[in-house]
């Protein structure tokens, strides 16, 4: 499936956008909408390391998750980014762009 499939079959809308130089990108959910952010200032290669940073968020429901759970959540994240490429294709997701 592409990524654009993916993203429309799951509710998540990917835009870049400028934010402050300390935030690459984040993610939100509004309604039944995952909102991915990401940072305009920074080069499309970290772009899609943040992007794939926050689909790892998405795809481990952290968003029901209660905030205090919120440096458990990014621990989590951070173990699993080292093999993102591997995890998003297992779920059929492949970014290339």
């Amino acid at each position: 499936m592409g990524f654009e499939d993916f993203c429309r079959q799951n509710n998540i809308c990917v835009t870049r956008c400028c934010l402050p130089k300390t935030t690459k990108g984040l993610c939100y959910l509004l309604e039944d909408t995952y909102y991915v952010l990401l940072n305009c200032n920074y080069s499309i290669e970290t772009n899609k390391q943040s992007l794939k940073h926050e689909l790892i968020h998405i795809l481990k429901n952290h968003f029901n998750q209660d905030v205090c759970c919120e440096d458990d959540c990014e621990q989590e994240v951070d173990k699993i980014m080292p093999y993102a490429d591997q995890y998003l294709q297992d779920y059929g997701i492949n970014i290339n762009f």
